[in-house]
């Protein structure tokens, strides 16, 4: 067996022509902890509560900056994006509007202090919004190239993603002016030993960046997603290592525990950098958690493989269905320590669970988290079939998850589930890194007009949590 190869960069930076951006490195003094003080005191019974026969006005389809109370939970919700978000637009299209690109509420949509938001049009083209926490208003949306980057967790106006070019780059997005700024951090197919295998041929990329601002995740392939195979992770001091999991090597030596080879639908790495969750493409819900700087993979399926996920510092949160006493519980979370991944936390009692309906797709988000794993988390749903009746409780809302299994109810979602995209026909939304804030896509119960295709609108809302 080959030992692990780790690049280390002994070279003066200035010397070398793969990295041309600083990279700072956030001290752990530095990472977010549990000072945060937002408090949730929303209802949190089990009555089930139907969608007002009025539905509150948001002023159609020309509606960015009004603002009701939701009349049955009393949250504020602020309309932040209309069909004039892009004046001028040509295509229906680009007067739809969701929280991400990719419909998954784990993405980190807000900046640190919720004053930047990203949203995406349904042509998966990025803008972002400037946004007062004050008054719940955005400003005009901003182009942002190169697709949607990931928030910083230390820094309140950088992000990092994915270069416009056919290598596999890294970039940092500064916006602390507007239009944002992107300088290059590394090209991974210049870096030696890493990814030159991929020099001018990148095509799909996905980008996942540690706390520290510092260790990124990168899976690429040279066709489009669910058929790449090869994870990298690189940090300017420790080099690059490459997960190949259709050879099921780790820098050439065989991995331990791999559980077979298999093409990647999407990665996340963890808070603290020590460990990737691998998603496996097609119907297979085995993921992967490699643990970076060794040849360890585990795919066991007792690990949660199932169910929409958040990643926190050191765990991850997932819909794993089920309570604490073993009942089926749509929404039954499940806190795991990615070190013990087979030991999970049930956040929900059976007497705590509100409904029991048919699975749906349902989208976690704990972009609050802390270094100490232990924020709340937040997820919006659906009824199943899409569009049908609310018959339980917690159907059609915005709902925030204690640790002790109180379920603060903090909204409607005001959504039909007849929309023509994805994002918004499961309302899918993501909590701010502060905790104020839920920001998610809906449809407004059909009365937000039609785009220039003739499909029912979605536009982008704010819930000011309570």
């Amino acid at each position: 067996m080959k030992p692990l190869l780790f690049v280390i960069a002994v070279l003066s930076l200035s010397m070398v022509g793969w990295l041309d951006a600083d990279v700072m490195t956030v001290p752990p003094s530095s990472m977010p902890t549990s000072s945060l003080a937002q408090v949730y005191d929303a209802r949190s019974d089990f009555a089930v509560v139907p969608v007002p026969t009025s539905i509150p006005n948001v002023g159609g389809a020309t509606g960015a900056d009004h603002m009701i109370v939701d009349p049955d939970f009393g949250a504020r919700i602020y309309r932040l994006t209309d069909i004039d978000t892009i004046a001028g637009a040509r295509y229906g299209q680009q007067q739809e509007w969701s929280m991400n690109c990719g419909g998954w509420g784990d993405s980190r949509v807000s900046n640190l202090d919720s004053t930047k938001i990203l949203v995406c049009d349904a042509g998966a083209s990025t803008f972002v919004l400037p946004f007062d926490p004050s008054t719940g208003k955005a400003g005009r949306a901003i182009a942002v190239p190169g697709g949607f980057p990931e928030w910083s967790k230390a820094q309140a106006n950088i992000a990092f993603g994915i270069a416009q070019s056919r290598d596999p780059g890294i970039t940092r997005v500064d916006f602390s002016t507007l239009p944002p700024k992107t300088t290059l951090v590394a090209d991974l197919a210049k870096v030696p030993h890493c990814a030159e295998q991929f020099a001018g041929a990148a095509g799909w990329r996905e980008l996942s960046a540690a706390w520290d601002d510092a260790t990124f995740a990168v899976a690429v392939g040279k066709g489009i997603q669910d058929q790449a195979h090869t994870v990298y992770v690189w940090n300017a001091n420790t080099g690059c290592q490459a997960y190949d999991t259709e050879a099921q090597t780790v820098n050439d030596s065989q991995v331990q525990g791999g559980a077979g080879s298999f093409f990647v639908h999407a990665i996340k790495i963890s808070g603290d950098g020590k460990i990737v969750m691998v998603s496996p493409s097609g119907s297979s819900n085995l993921r992967r958690f490699w643990r970076v700087g060794s040849t360890e993979v585990d795919a066991r399926p007792s690990t949660g493989n199932y169910g929409h996920f958040a990643m926190g510092y050191r765990s991850f949160v997932n819909a794993a269905e089920t309570t604490s006493d073993g009942t089926w519980c749509k929404l039954g979370m499940a806190v795991r320590l990615l070190t013990a991944l087979t030991s999970p936390f049930y956040v929900l009692t059976s007497k705590q669970c509100a409904d029991t309906q048919a699975r749906g797709d349902d989208h976690v988000s704990w972009n609050d988290d802390d270094t100490t794993d232990t924020r709340p988390f937040a997820t919006s749903t659906v009824t199943i079939p899409l569009g049908s009746k609310i018959t339980a409780p917690w159907q059609n809302e915005i709902l925030v998850f204690m640790r002790d299994g109180i379920v603060h109810r903090e909204a409607h979602t005001f959504n039909s589930g007849k929309a023509k995209f994805f994002a918004c026909q499961n309302a899918i939304g993501s909590i701010s890194q502060d905790g104020e804030w839920f920001f998610y896509s809906s449809d407004w119960e059909g009365t937000l007009g039609t785009d220039r295709d003739g499909n029912s609108r979605c536009d982008d809302f704010a819930v000011k949590l309570h």
